[in-house]
């Protein structure tokens, strides 16, 4: 049995469900007052959202409409989303974002305090890292300054002191350099 709804009845139902629209729009005002970002992602979320607002209108419609989908569906629901913005949605929007003003201030009265304590603890240990650093820099440094050049090849000296270790005479070294061919 196929039961049909005046068209009255019709608008007041997409009335009522542009108003629960807007009420799931909240989600998003308050996702951007509590984590502010670009305008790529809001027109990504503003995008999704009326993608999912057009799909429930339009079940809705042919469920209440009985398979019909007119403009005044959508007028209606309209009219229903421009209430609840101009009427309650301003009022719930200065609430939230009072009470979000208030968290962030709370937790940053919390949380500055110990955040300096961990910024002086990293700087006294980074400090005596630099330290360590730094001996080990200029030892490493003392020691590459004792070694010989990778690419100069001394030839002609067989004469060795009593640790193994090879004397430089004055005669001038004899340097070579290697190809591949």
């Amino acid at each position: 049995m196929n039961v049909t709804t005046p068209l009255y009845e019709q608008l007041v139902y997409f009335f009522v469900c542009g108003i629960f629209l807007s009420l799931g729009y909240e989600l998003f005002r308050v996702l951007r007052v509590c984590l502010p970002h670009g305008t790529i992602a809001v027109g990504i979320e503003d995008t999704l959202y009326l993608s999912l607002c057009g799909v429930i209108l339009f079940g809705f419609a042919m469920e209440v409409g009985n398979g019909e989908f007119r403009l005044m569906y959508l007028i209606s629901a309209a009219a229903g989303a421009a209430v609840y913005f101009l009427t309650a949605g301003r009022l719930i929007k200065f609430i939230y974002s009072a009470f979000i003003n208030f968290l962030r201030r709370f937790l940053k009265k919390i949380f500055t305090p110990i955040g300096k304590l961990f910024i002086k603890i990293a700087h006294f240990v980074m400090g005596h890292f630099g330290k360590v650093y730094k001996i080990i820099y200029l030892s490493v440094k003392k020691r590459a300054e004792r070694l010989k050049s990778r690419y100069a090849l001394v030839y002609n000296h067989n004469s060795t002191n009593i640790n193994g270790d090879e004397k430089v005479a004055e005669r001038p070294k004899i340097k070579a350099k290697i190809k591949k061919e």
